[in-house]
């Protein structure tokens, strides 16, 4: 008769950890040996899965929030299902959200990414700020060079705070190199309480900045949040990551 511990020792041996490891119950059951088998190797693909994801999320960055269709308005719940589709995402189309302060810009845009990481896809999170911080000095630091590399591999960018401050020259050319670089391959979310309208104002280099609108805005979908509520955001994870 087959003993319990040999059979962790072989599941170890096939890489199979979460059997290995005893998470996974083995006893004996009623029914056949096939189907006991697929349950096992079901549930060691199961738990493979969850971990992925939450490996996946604790990479992206992404803020701990949670968006209340029912506190804010400018968006129906028939676009958030249509949006939560992610069928923009397989397009590579980008996503503008603008609003004040308060209205669940960052957490609409935080939803989206975890369902992205559920279906998947590879999604990170990251402020204007620290975004041209990785423009400028990739180079020159491995953790910001890590930043960079990671962003390359995702699906989804989410960049927030753009235009909450006004950008000087370099900034912007250095902002315009970054996102035409990753608007490549791979869908964009801007989050905004600047009016699209008012970007230009806020920048010497006019013309580059209507030329980075245009190839943001090209297939975008921009939805405006009007209704403001109290939006409680956990920014540990991100501040943690820059503080390594």
């Amino acid at each position: 008769m087959a003993q319990i511990q040999m059979i962790k020792d072989l599941a170890r041996k096939l890489n199979l950890q979460s059997i290995a490891a005893g998470a996974i119950e083995l006893k004996e059951s009623g029914i056949s040996n096939l189907d006991f088998l697929q349950s096992v190797l079901q549930q060691e693909l199961n738990i493979r899965g969850d971990r992925a994801i939450m490996k996946k999320q604790k990479l992206s960055k992404l803020p701990q929030c949670s968006f209340d269709i029912t506190r804010s308005s400018g968006v129906t719940s028939w676009q958030i299902n249509e949006l939560m589709k992610l069928q923009w995402l397989e397009k590579y189309s980008n996503l503008i959200i603008t609003g004040k302060c308060g209205t669940g810009k960052t957490s609409l845009a935080v939803k989206l990414g975890v369902e992205a990481i559920k279906q998947g896809f590879k999604a990170y999170y990251i402020t204007i700020d620290t975004l041209i911080d990785v423009a400028k000095n990739k180079g020159n630091t491995p953790k910001l060079q890590g930043m960079h590399r990671y962003m390359s591999e995702c699906d989804l960018i989410i960049v927030d705070e753009v235009m909450y401050m006004n950008l000087s020259r370099e900034d912007l050319q250095l902002l315009y190199k970054i996102l035409i670089f990753l608007n490549e391959t791979r869908s964009i979310v801007v989050i905004t309480n600047r009016g699209l309208s008012e970007w230009k104002d806020a920048v010497e280099d006019k013309h580059l900045m209507e030329t980075l609108m245009d190839r943001l805005t090209a297939d975008t979908q921009i939805l405006s949040l009007d209704e403001v509520f109290q939006e409680v955001i956990d920014y540990s994870s991100q501040k943690k990551h820059l503080k390594k």
